[in-house]
């Protein structure tokens, strides 16, 4: 027979026998496939999109800071190559040698200050996101500030430390709106300062 009208024929044989799926099979499939539609009519909105894009830079950022933490063995199929050599222990790093460079000491000392704002500490591996660059050259007192759209919320602490808020489209400072770049071009503004 052909896949639908067998269909057809085993359910109503079902049905002849009260067997399932029955009336209470029926109704809790249909139960089911609401709450599922439900499911993923929610995860279409634009918050839960917004959330599954901050759990993936969690987990980016968790694993960078775990591979900086761990050094090479923490990176994903490390020992399932053929070629690893488990048998010979690398040898130790030696100190560097630091030695007297005579020809700076003509060069005029240039000390800069650099302040940097965050969206809070360090917790659970996780590392938090830059809100300010801000800078000042202590010979001539140039200064460089520059606000920085963080892609994680700001730590209730750190936003009562540094009067720094952002509810992820606009920042202010103390209460004021203050314009934001993203980190590359902070960053690229800051290497011309």
């Amino acid at each position: 027979m052909a896949g639908k009208k067998r269909d057809l024929i085993v359910s109503q044989v079902f049905r002849e026998h009260s067997l399932s799926p029955g009336y209470y099979t029926q109704k809790y499939s249909e139960k089911m496939d609401n709450e599922r539609k439900k499911r993923q009519e929610r995860s279409q909105l634009p918050g839960k999109k917004r959330r599954r894009l901050e759990l993936k830079q969690e987990r980016i950022t968790q694993k960078g800071a775990n591979e900086a933490a761990e050094g090479d063995t923490y990176q994903s199929e490390v020992g399932l190559s053929d070629q690893v050599d488990i048998q010979t222990i690398p040898e130790a790093v030696p100190k560097p040698g630091f030695a007297k460079v005579d020809h700076l000491n003509d060069v005029q000392e240039n000390r800069v200050v650099i302040d940097l704002e965050t969206t809070g500490l360090i917790q659970r591996g996780l590392m938090p996101h830059i809100t300010q660059i801000a800078a000042q050259d202590m010979s001539t007192n140039a200064k460089f500030s520059c606000y920085v759209s963080p892609k994680v919320p700001i730590n209730e602490k750190a936003e009562q430390t540094t009067g720094i808020s952002w509810d992820g489209e606009r920042m202010t400072v103390h209460g004021t709106q203050v314009a934001t770049v993203s980190i590359s071009e902070a960053l690229s503004n800051f290497s011309f300062f």
